[in-house]
């Protein structure tokens, strides 16, 4: 076991560090958890039968109600369920992230500073999070572009 500072204990930090599961059977429950919430919205948006069943059942007098749903579930869009909790997924990971830097930043054999990775990975997920509803592609691609002089794409 690495020796830790007593600054480092869980009481001592922000109270989103006592929600992180330290035990096998807490990790294995958060990871099931994640697991199965994934593959049921995976699965409800790629199960096209569901809703022509669904649209058979209904009739025509909630078709749109039906169609509103298969908007919400489509596994092409970004801005459907599966988009939502990648983006919520994400933000929990850089949450996670955050947390274990701000644990490692008081480690007693911490080698110049490695806790800092933890902080540049939460800022990364947490700029992955963004991407879906903020064009970052675009605005790096121009950056680059107009900094360098050198032009990607077909026209470069």
């Amino acid at each position: 076991m690495a020796e830790y500072s007593p600054e480092a204990t869980p009481e001592r930090q922000p109270a989103v560090a006592t929600l992180m599961p330290t035990g096998l059977g807490g990790f294995s429950l958060a990871a099931m958890g994640i697991i199965t919430m994934v593959a049921a919205v995976i699965a409800i948006g790629v199960y096209e039968p569901g809703f022509a069943a669904a649209g058979r059942a209904v009739g025509g007098r909630f078709a749109r109600s039906v169609a509103g749903l298969r908007a919400c579930v489509d596994a092409q869009t970004a801005a459907s369920i599966s988009g939502w909790l990648a983006q919520m997924l994400l933000v929990t990971a850089a949450i996670v992230a955050l947390v274990v830097r701000l644990m490692r930043r008081h480690r007693r054999d911490d080698y110049r500073g490695r806790y800092r990775a933890w902080g540049w990975l939460a800022g990364l997920l947490m700029i992955a999070s963004c991407t879906a509803q903020v064009p970052l592609g675009r605005l790096v691609g121009t950056f680059l572009a107009e900094s360098t002089g050198i032009v990607f794409g077909p026209s470069g």
